[in-house]
């Protein structure tokens, strides 16, 4: 039989934070950072460099940026 004058199980208290979670977000927020200022050096530098290695529009596509320069 089930004895009803007992109460039931409480669980445990929550189980501990992620201890590495502030590192890792400061990980991803530095590979952010370094992608968006790689982005912008090669968009201002682009043209330059396409003039300077008298390159087509596929040179620049090779160096990331979306669209070619007329």
């Amino acid at each position: 039989m089930t004895d009803f004058l007992t109460p039931p199980a409480t669980p445990s208290a929550a189980p501990a934070p992620y201890r590495r979670r502030w590192p890792a977000l400061a990980v991803i927020l530095a590979g952010s950072v370094m992608e968006m200022l790689d982005s912008t050096v090669t968009s201002i530098a682009g043209p330059t460099i396409r003039a300077e290695l008298g390159g087509g529009t596929s040179l620049i596509q090779w160096l990331g940026w979306p669209t070619p320069w007329p």
